[in-house]
């Protein structure tokens, strides 16, 4: 059970660092 919890996390906080990098990319 924890697996899956910190697997459905680690992916939620992939797709918002995600979001940032790309957000940082526009900027460079």
């Amino acid at each position: 059970k924890r697996r899956k919890l910190l697997n459905y996390l680690s992916s939620k906080h992939i797709e918002r660092y995600r979001d940032i990098i790309a957000k940082l990319d526009i900027r460079k």
